[in-house]
């Protein structure tokens, strides 16, 4: 189980015990707040919008939409930047990135689009981790019932060898 201090607070608050094995989506439900990431995700997006509003001479709007003239990229692959994750966290959000910026031009319907996304992100990540236990759950019963000497798995296609008299 990933803990970090954002769940591990939460989970203090509600004297869960980490031995109690309960997922960090049912933490998450029990409190009705989102993850830390969509938090996260949430006030990058929000900060994009009021940067995307300042007029041209500012500088944090410079340096935002601005492009290096000189220097070199570093060998083994591009690093990150923050428009790589701005990307990123306008795809998870459902944002169409054609059109982002006329929309944030508008700060009460981007702070809208912005809450309503995050919602719809974080019920969408929710539903993913509780199909993902679903799923781990039933490949152990499974599992555990197997008398042949190979287990084929019907979601991923994959066939695993059993130690002889395992069952």
């Amino acid at each position: 189980m990933k803990l970090n201090l954002h769940l591990s607070c939460l989970r203090n608050l509600l004297r869960i015990k980490r031995q109690d094995t309960i997922p960090d989506t049912k933490v998450l439900n029990k409190v009705n707040i989102p993850s830390i990431s969509t938090l996260l995700v949430k006030a990058q997006l929000r900060w994009t919008g009021y940067v995307t509003r300042m007029t041209c001479t500012r500088l944090p709007k410079q340096i935002f939409f601005g492009e290096l003239k000189n220097g070199y990229q570093v060998q083994g692959g591009p690093k990150k930047r923050y428009k790589g994750t701005k990307k990123a966290s306008l795809k998870s959000f459902g944002v169409d990135l054609q059109s982002w910026e006329s929309l944030a031009q508008d700060g009460s319907a981007w702070r809208r689009k912005v809450q309503e996304d995050a919602v719809f992100c974080e019920s969408r990540k929710r539903s993913c981790a509780m199909l993902k236990s679903q799923r781990g759950k039933s490949a152990k019963e499974g599992f555990v019932g197997c008398t042949s000497e190979r287990y084929s798995s019907c979601s991923c296609s994959k066939s695993l060898a059993l130690k002889p008299k395992y069952v």
